[in-house]
């Protein structure tokens, strides 16, 4: 008969640990869920001006620029820009890998001309979920999705 009425004789302090870690949990999941961050690929190009006008040479994978989207931010030290392609050039296979040359039209930086610079390309967003499913797939599987 004494186990009749077990949960009125929990001690308040258990009821209030179990709502609060209910409360984190929702909220976690939640967040996961609805806060999306930035992805950005980082390319190497060759940073070159003529007649006022700047350029960045470089090569990227075809899948990558079948993907690329006029809406993408290009990233040049810490300066983001929008991304604006001059043209893009024939398949070439560069050690068994099939590459394009891109030429991206840029605003003047301060870059010796024909200097090798690092830039980053900002695509879209992404809950956590997606950046894990797609870290968790890994290979040839992350590059086919």
């Amino acid at each position: 008969m004494d186990n009749r009425f077990a949960f009125k004789k929990l001690k308040p302090r258990i009821i209030w640990i179990t709502i609060l870690t209910f409360g984190f949990l929702t909220i976690l999941i939640i967040s996961f869920i609805f806060l999306k961050f930035s992805i950005a690929s980082n390319y190497e190009g060759t940073y070159y001006c003529q007649k006022e006008k700047c350029f960045i040479s470089s090569y990227m994978l075809v899948d990558d620029i079948k993907k690329l989207n006029l809406d993408f931010k290009l990233i040049i030290n810490k300066d983001i820009n929008d991304l604006v392609i001059s043209s893009i050039g024939d398949v070439e296979l560069i050690n068994n890998v099939a590459v394009q040359k891109i030429i991206i039209n840029v605003k003047k930086q301060n870059f010796y001309n024909y200097q090798t610079i690092s830039y980053s390309i900002l695509k879209q967003k992404q809950n956590i979920w997606q950046i894990l499913w797609h870290n968790l797939k890994g290979g040839d599987a992350y590059i086919n999705s």
